[in-house]
This record gives C-alpha cells, sequence and structure tokens, in this order.
C-alpha cells in the first residue's frame, strides 16, 4: 500500500501512517483535528489534508519542545492543512528541495514557518498569527522560492530573510506575497542578492520592505499605509516599477551608496518621497508627488544623477541638504528646491550639436557627474566605448527606429562599456563585426540597456563578460539576426532581464550563466535553444517559441522554472542535462515540441503542476540511470505521440509518479524500471500503462493551457 489514509482503523493517527510509510508513499488526512507533532525523515513522503481550515494539526494539548512539523528528509510535500497552536514553530524545514503548497499556520508561539536549508518552495501558504515571524529563513540558505503567500498579524515581520554575520544568504525568489498588519516589517530583506518581486506590503507597523540586505532587486511591489517607510534598503539596491504611497516615514529610503531607482511612483508619504544618505545614485523617471517633506532629499552624499523625474506639490520637490554636492539634474519637472535652480538644472548635450560624434560628448563632457547624452535621429557610423571612470551617464536615442549606430564596414563592437552605473537607452546597434552591446570588464557592472535593439552582428547581440556579479538590467530589448547568441552572459552572473526579445538568432536566444533573473522574455525561432542557463537561475513567465533546439536547456543545477510555455520547438520543450538536478519545473506549459514536453535527467528534482501535450515525443522522461529521486506530481499530459510519462532505464529506483491526469498518449504511463524500491506510482488518472494497472480511473479533467497553481 502506497497510499495510507488517516483516520482509518489501520492508521488512527498522522503518526502511525507514517511509522510505515515507504519513501514517496502518500499520507491523505481527512477533515479533522490532530493533536501530533510530526518528524518526517523519509524521501519524498506526501502529507496531503482536506483542505486549509479542514484538516488541522493542532498543539494546543501538546508539551513545549518540538515544532508542529518539522521536515528532516528532501522532495517532501505538505499540502491542504493547518498547523496551529504549537509552543515553537508551527513548521519548520532543515532539510532541501520540500515543497510546503496551501499549507495555514496559525498562532505559534515561535515562527510560522522556519527554513534553514536550501532550495524549498512555499506556495500559497499563509503564517498569521504567530508570535514572531510569519516565515523565517535564517542560516547559510539559498534558492528558496516563496510564490503567492500571505503573512498577517505576526508579531514580528511577515517574512525575514535573515543576514547572519559573515554567512551569505542569497538568491531567493519572492514572488506575489501579501503582507498586512505585521508588528515590525512586511517583508524584511536583509540577506544579499534577493529578489522580490509583484508583492504587497500594506498596514504593517514597520517597513513596508525593509532590511540592510545587499544586491537586492525590488519590482514591481507595492507598499502602503506602513508606519515607518515603505522601502529601506541596502547596497546595490535596485527599485523598478514600484509602489510606495501613504507611509508614516519616507516613500523610499535608502542609507547606503550605489544603487538605482527607476519607474516608481512615490505618493503622499509623511516625510520625504526619497531620502538618500550616501553617493552614487542614479534616480530616473520617477513620479514623486504631495509628500509631506522633500520629493528627493540627498543629504550627505554625492554623485548622484537625478533624470527625468516628474515631482509635484513636495517641500520642496529637490533638497540638497549640503549645498554644492556634485550631483546631475536633467530633464525634471518640478517647481521648487532648495538651493534655488535644482529644477532648472539640465545637465544635457546633444549629438549632433554640441557635439559631433558619440565618443566625442562622452570623453569631453563632465560625464563624471552624471550627465545625459541625447543623440537625435540619424545613422551613427561609429564604435561607442564608454571608458573606465565615465559612470552614471545616461545616453538615450530619439527611438529605436531612429537613432541607430551602424558597424557597416566597421571593426569591432557597436558599443562598449567598462565602467558603472550607465544606462543606454532607445537606439539600435547593427551591423558590427563582433558584439551589438558589449559590457566588459570587471568594472562594469550594475548598468542599465532599456529599448535597445542589437541586430544583424557577427557576434553576439548582447555580450556579458564582467566575471564577477554584474548587476545589470536589461530591459525591453531586443536582440534579432546576430551571428551568435541573443543574450550571451556565459561570463557573468547576476543580471536582470526583464521583458526583452531575442528572434532568428543563430545560436542561443538567451545563454547565460548563474543567478539571473529572466521574467517575462520571449525567445523564437533562434538557431538553436530558445534559454540555455546553468545554476541558479530564476525562470519566470518567458515564452520559448519554434526555436531549432529546445525551448528551455538547463546546463547545471537548482533553477526555478515557474509558469513558462515552451511552444514548437525542434527539440524538447525543456530539458535538465546530465549532471543538473535540484531543480523546480512548475506551472509551465510545453506544447507541440518536435521532442519531449520535458526530459529530465538528473536527480532531485520537482516536476510538478505542468501541462505536456501534443509533444511529438513523450509528455515528460525522466532519464536518470540509478537514483532517480525525481516527483511528478499533478501534472496534465495529454495527446503526446509516445509516452504521456516514461521512466526509461531498467535500473531505475527512488521516484514519485503521483496524482498526474494522462490522456490520448502511448502508453499514459510506461514504468521500464525492474526495481521495486521506493517507487510511487499512485493515484494518477489514465487509460494505460506499461506494466498494466498503473492507472486509476481516467481523466476526466481536461485542461486547456491555462496554468493554475
Amino acid at each position: 500500500m502506497a497510499v495510507r489514509k488517516v483516520p482509518s482503523a489501520e492508521f488512527p493517527t498522522i503518526n502511525a501512517a507514517l511509522t510505515t510509510s515507504n519513501p514517496f508513499d502518500t499520507i491523505r488526512v481527512a477533515e479533522g483535528i490532530f493533536p501530533e507533532t510530526l518528524i518526517i525523515d523519509k524521501e519524498g513522503i506526501r502529507i496531503i489534508g482536506a483542505g486549509k481550515g479542514k484538516t488541522i494539526i493542532d498543539g494546543d494539548s501538546l508539551g513545549p519542545a518540538t515544532s508542529g512539523i518539522t521536515i528532516e528528509a528532501s522532495l517532501v510535500t505538505i499540502e491542504n492543512l493547518t498547523v496551529q497552536n504549537f509552543k515553537t514553530s508551527g513548521i519548520f524545514v532543515e532539510s532541501e528541495s520540500n515543497i510546503l503548497h496551501k499549507v495555514q499556520v496559525l498562532n505559534n508561539k515561535m515562527h510560522g514557518i522556519e527554513v534553514v536549508a536550501d532550495k524549498n518552495i512555499l506556495v500559497k501558504c499563509e503564517t498569521n498569527g504567530n508570535e514572531q515571524n510569519g516565515i523565517l529563513l535564517t542560516q547559510r540558505i539559498k534558492n528558496n522560492i516563496i510564490i503567492l503567500c500571505k503573512m498577517i498579524c505576526n508579531k514580528r515581520n511577515g517574512i525575514l530573510l535573515e543576514r547572519i554575520p559573515f554567512v551569505i544568504l542569497e538568491n531567493n525568489l519572492i514572488y506575489c506575497c501579501f503582507a498586512q498588519k505585521n508588528s515590525m516589517d512586511g517583508f524584511n530583506v536583509s540577506g544579499r542578492i534577493n529578489y522580490i518581486i509583484s508583492s504587497v506590503a500594506i498596514n504593517n507597523d514597520g517597513n513596508g520592505f525593509g532590511g540592510n540586505g545587499d544586491g537586492n532587486i525590488f519590482l514591481s511591489n507595492k507598499s502602503i499605509n506602513n508606519k515607518k517607510n515603505g522601502f529601506m534598503n541596502g547596497i546595490f539596491t535596485t527599485l523598478i516599477h514600484n509602489l510606495s504611497k501613504n507611509n508614516g516615514l519616507n516613500g523610499i529610503y535608502i542609507p547606503d551608496s550605489l544603487g538605482k531607482m527607476i519607474n516608481n511612483k512615490i505618493i503622499n508619504n509623511k516625510q520625504n518621497g526619497v531620502l538618500i544618505l550616501e553617493f552614487e545614485y542614479i534616480i530616473d523617471r520617477n513620479v514623486i508627488k504631495n509628500n509631506q517633506l522633500a520629493g528627493i532629499e540627498i543629504q550627505q552624499g554625492g554623485n548622484a544623477a537625478i533624470r527625468s523625474n516628474c515631482l509635484m506639490n513636495n517641500n520642496p520637490d529637490l533638497l540638497e541638504s549640503f549645498v554644492g554636492l556634485p550631483n546631475a539634474y536633467a530633464d525634471n519637472k518640478c517647481t521648487t528646491s532648495m538651493p534655488p535652480g535644482l529644477c532648472d538644472r539640465n545637465d544635457v548635450v546633444n549629438v549632433p550639436g554640441d557635439f559631433d560624434t558619440i565618443n566625442d560628448a562622452i570623453h569631453d563632457a563632465d560625464t563624471l557627474s552624471g550627465f545625459t547624452i541625447n543623440i537625435e535621429e540619424g545613422i551613427f557610423h561609429e564604435q561607442v566605448n564608454i571608458p573606465l571612470n565615465k559612470n552614471r551617464l545616461r545616453i538615450i536615442g530619439a527611438d529605436q527606429c531612429k537613432t541607430i549606430i551602424d558597424g557597416t564596414n566597421i571593426e569591432g563592437d557597436g558599443i562598449t562599456i567598462e565602467s558603472d552605473t550607465n544606462s543606454i537607452e532607445n537606439l539600435t546597434v547593427q551591423n558590427f563585426k563582433s558584439n551589438g552591446v558589449f559590457i566588459n570588464g570587471i568594472n562594469a557592472f550594475f548598468n542599465t540597456i532599456k529599448g535597445v535593439k542589437s541586430i544583424k552582428n557577427a557576434l553576439d547581440g548582447f555580450l556579458f563578460s564582467t566575471k564577477n556579479l554584474d548587476f545589470s538590467f536589461i530591459y525591453l530589448c531586443q536582440a534579432k539576426m546576430n551571428k551568435r547568441n541573443g543574450y550571451n552572459g556565459a561570463d557573468s552572473d547576476v543580471n536582470y532581464f526583464i521583458k526583452n526579445h531575442a528572434n532568428k538568432n543563430n545560436v542561443d536566444g538567451f545563454h547565460l550563466n548563474n543567478q539571473n533573473l529572466l521574467l517575462l522574455n520571449e525567445t523564437k525561432e533562434n538557431g538553436n535553444h530558445g534559454f540555455e542557463f546553468f545554476d541558479d537561475n530564476k525562470c519566470v513567465g518567458n515564452c520559448a517559441l519554434k526555436n531549432n533546439g529546445n525551448g528551455f536547456f538547463i546546463d547545471d543545477v537548482e533553477n526555478l522554472l515557474f509558469n513558462n510555455r515552451a511552444i514548437e520547438n525542434k527539440k524538447n520543450g525543456l530539458q535538465n542535462d546530465s549532471g543538473s538536478s535540484d531543480n523546480i519545473i512548475w506551472g509551465n506549459v510545453c506544447n507541440k515540441n518536435d521532442g519531449d514536453g520535458i526530459l529530465v535527467k538528473d536527480e532531485d528534482n520537482g516536476v510538478i503542476k505542468n501541462i505536456c501535450q501534443m509533444n511529438k515525443g513523450n509528455g515528460i522522461q525522466i532519464n536518470e540511470d540509478t537514483d532517480v529521486d525525481n516527483i511528478i506530481d499533478n501534472n496534465c499530459v495529454e495527446n503526446n505521440v509516445k509516452a504521456g510519462i516514461i521512466i526509461e532505464q531498467a535500473n531505475a529506483d527512488n521516484f514519485g509518479i503521483r496524482s498526474n491526469c494522462l490522456s490520448g498518449n502511448n502508453p499514459d504511463i510506461q514504468n521500464n524500471s525492474l526495481e521495486e524500491d521506493n517507487i510511487a506510482i499512485d493515484e494518477n488518472k489514465c487509460n494505460s500503462s506499461i506494466p498494466e494497472g498503473l492507472c486509476e480511473g481516467s481523466c476526466t479533467n481536461k485542461n486547456s493551457s491555462k496554468w493554475v497553481p
């Protein structure tokens, strides 16, 4: 028996079922209150309740010794239940690669969910009314994923990503989460290199988004009615497209240097809209209105660039606390400043006009203080080079179709950036003998590329070669018909690619190394893979269409592929290669590919809630030789030419194929393994299998390509 039901005559308690379960077995728990403490030390176990508020694991009558659920094994799934009233934390996760899905954690004396290990995913969880943090990530941990979770009325922070001295906590993702009425911060991000996206903090007693972390990106979040600051974070912070409104202190408060805020709305805060204490900050294209103190206040720092902002009804709109700071102002729409005249400052030069060439403007203008270089319509036959010590430049074309940097008969790269914190916007780079845009060298970090088209170059459209953490932000760009890759970051880490296109390049659309964020990008008709990347990448909401290789090709470990689409590619929709383990493949659509929908070649992967339809190979193929250690759960697999789900090798063991819906495949499930150890093929709705007997009823829930978490 691989599925145990609680309560029953044989298993009156969850612990009774755990005791007799083997790895990858399922325990289904009915409605009721279960006064138990659970320690899960068997790999791949699933515990599934009847729903939040229905199946309740309650610690009110138990002693103070342990948490409600302690997870000590990997690939464990906890789903559809409530954990409440424990004297320590509700759930304590001390192992890797586990799943908490639709779990409610209430009124525990310490944290709701405490995580001290890597590569766990929390989806649609609720942590409410706990005496400390709703969710705590601590110790040396990375690559945890928190998606669609709610943290309400906890006595400390909604989420705390804790920073331990001399220890790096990095590369965690918080996506589409909600924090309300917590007694400290909604989101306290004190760790390093984390991604906080499309989340909301409202009515918290501390900051909406706080912490002293560095290298974090805050993208498309909302911080409203919090008692302290809307946003507060440390060095190398990137804040883009956020809303900070009606907070009790500052809209955005940055006590550290070297950061950028672009396209944010900062409105009706009780103190400053933006308060910067240090130096070398970029503040571009923000809307800052009706804040009770200054719209933007620069205190001790300098070398800031304040450009193309709209400021209104602040007191004043612009404020330099120390007169004579070496800051740059350009194209700001405002009426009041201290000292007077900052609204009228326009540190802009024009090409042609003030200078005949773009390079003349770069080398001769006072670029150290963040000048803007406007390039008018026209075709410019020159290589553009931003050398060392030319920082905080903003080079803006009239439009992709109007400002063209053309390399016909010119050797080398189109635009080369060798310094930091520059911005290139709204132009086309084409026909160069090497790369279109080249970000080159260890000092070339924290740059912004927006609305740039790189086409028909002899090598890559965009090449990143910093041999370091890059922190570049690439947004609304196009790489088309280049002879090599569209975007090549094989020699650079930590870049952010948002809403870009890569079409008809000769090799990969995106060819990237480690710790990148890929959000809402599209690749189409490239000569090899749509997306190829190595380890620790977060790949969310992207499309790979009609590429000649795989849609998504994973070379290494610990990646997240969430809610992407791979359609009509010439090989597989999504493939992770040999040596590529510990990946989370959740909620993707892989349809009409010439190979498999999803091909997995290594262990410790979670393949969950994907849709694989009408592929010419298998729907999902697992191809590892011995210890597979994968879970393939809750996928919709329909009308593939070959098998729906296939375990290929005869000596494969340690895996779970559970609760999938399959129809119209040949067969729906095929298990070629001759092993018997720790294999669970349970609760699958399908019509055919090899060997026979692996199906439990037919799949009647026909699923379209709409993904539901």
